[in-house]
């Protein structure tokens, strides 16, 4: 199976998570939230991510960290796409907002269309490189 097949159907997250905002945020208050909004306890959450109740309440009182198999379960239980549980859960650098909506854009578009958003790139580096 592809990966672009894996991850059809992942919904865009219901809440943002920034840190520069909230630099308390951790994993654990981040999954209590989501599973509050789905109404889920910890073993509806084990259920649905097929992983033991004990990991999870390990996970939810920060006992244990998040590897990106377990991040990967929680990314399919709440249909969000993988790069987002990873970084939450500080396996994948953090990315501003920004960044994120042009990685999401150029995942959509052919690959000659993504040459051509690269060349505008390198030119508008280049002529903020010039005036300095």
């Amino acid at each position: 199976m592809k990966f672009k097949d894996l991850i059809k159907g992942f919904s865009k997250p219901k809440t943002v998570l920034n840190f520069e905002e909230n630099p308390a945020r951790t994993f654990p208050d981040w999954l209590k939230q989501e599973m509050k909004i789905r109404g889920y306890t910890p073993f509806e959450m084990a259920y649905q991510t097929k992983l033991d109740a004990a990991v999870i309440v390990e996970l939810l009182n920060g006992k244990q960290l998040p590897d990106k198999d377990t991040s990967l379960a929680i990314a399919r239980a709440f249909r969000f796409h993988p790069d987002y549980v990873l970084r939450v859960a500080g396996i994948l650098p953090p990315i501003t907002p920004t960044k994120e909506k042009l990685i999401y854009c150029i995942k959509n578009l052919p690959d000659d269309e993504i040459e051509s958003v690269i060349a505008f790139i390198k030119q508008r580096q280049g002529s903020r490189t010039e005036k300095l």
